[in-house]
């Protein structure tokens, strides 16, 4: 019986998520002068488009650590009005979401939790709404 428990325990315990992290762009984000020469990947596999909004995890692989090495967020895109809203992000220790979470949700900058962004067109995040509204 106990095995039983911890088969399913450690099932349960294991992170289901696949990512199929693709480079979407690679540069010094105007909008965020402190990230300087980030690359930022889309998990392809996982863009959803819902009701006229397309959701998608990104990451971003931070060439300076900032408060981590890299971080991952969740987000929702109106590609018609050409809005983005970060759902959640979390903080990772090393780069490409690995080693331990630092922190999540916590507030920057540029990484706030359901604040409404209008990217510039000329911004790194526009290039990567467009990416994931195109897709």
């Amino acid at each position: 019986m106990k095995t039983i428990l911890f088969s399913i325990l450690i099932l349960f315990s294991i992170n289901g998520f696949a990512y199929n992290w693709k480079k979407v762009v690679e540069g010094v984000d105007v909008e965020v002068p402190i990230l300087v020469e980030d690359s930022i990947y889309v998990d392809v596999d996982n863009i959803k488009k819902h009701n006229g909004l397309v959701y998608y995890w990104e990451l971003v692989d931070l060439r300076q650590p900032y408060v981590g090495n890299s971080l991952i967020y969740k987000a929702k895109a109106d590609c018609v009005e050409e809005k983005l809203t970060k759902l959640n992000v979390t903080w990772y220790s090393q780069s490409m979401g690995k080693g331990r979470i630092l922190f999540q949700d916590m507030a920057t900058e540029d990484n706030v939790p359901n604040k409404i962004q209008y990217p510039k067109p000329t911004s790194v995040r526009y290039e990567v709404m467009k990416f994931v509204c195109n897709y």
